[in-house]
């Protein structure tokens, strides 16, 4: 008679530990939402997205003659793109300064620029606007006289049909035919607006 008790033992113990499994699985998973929505996992998906363009192709647009957009004085382009099909890219952008004396403008946040495919999908941003030499913590963005200064986007998540991008500047202007996949012509035409502000939401 001790066997069946020994048996139903077993198995209740057995039940006990795939409960007490799931449940640390689902609070497992909990924390992983958690994580993904704070600075830190942030940050963890943004070297996740590194990692992806370490063996990327890059893509030089200087000799595509792509429209700049005007931010006041200085004009805002895109020299070259990193493309890592269907998983990151990285926008390489400039501001230029055509004028004869340095000019200062505010540091844009980082969410005035929205990147999106041809059927209007958003990609997701990774971090911050990167500033060339910009010192930590910094507000503002000195362009020297005749020269430029070097910005990035590092962005993933778009969708495996996704061939060109459009960059949206707030209501300052818009870059498209930005290619986001190496099948994609390199070419692209600027919806710019002009404003006598250098950034527009």
């Amino acid at each position: 008679m001790t066997r069946p008790v020994t048996r139903i033992f077993v198995a209740v113990l057995f039940l006990t530990a795939l409960s007490q499994r799931a449940n640390a699985q689902g609070l497992l998973d909990k924390a992983k939402d958690v994580a993904k929505k704070t600075s830190i996992g942030k940050g963890v998906s943004k070297l996740g997205a590194q990692a992806q363009l370490l063996d990327a192709t890059t893509v030089n647009l200087e000799d595509k003659n792509l429209p700049q957009i005007d931010v006041g004085a200085l004009k805002l382009g895109i020299s070259s793109v990193e493309i890592k099909n269907n998983e990151a890219v990285r926008l390489h952008l400039y501001l230029f300064n055509p004028a004869q004396q340095n000019t200062v403008v505010p540091l844009p946040p980082s969410d005035l620029f929205t990147l999106i495919d041809e059927k209007g999908r958003r990609l997701e941003l990774q971090g911050q606007i990167g500033v060339k030499n910009l010192v930590a913590g910094a507000t503002e963005i000195t362009v020297p006289a005749m020269e430029r200064v070097e910005m990035s986007l590092l962005y993933n998540g778009m969708m495996a049909d996704a061939k060109l991008g459009t960059l949206k500047v707030g209501s300052t202007g818009n870059i498209v035919g930005i290619p986001i996949n190496t099948t994609a012509a390199p070419a692209g035409s600027a919806n710019a607006s002009a404003s006598s502000s250098p950034w527009k939401k």
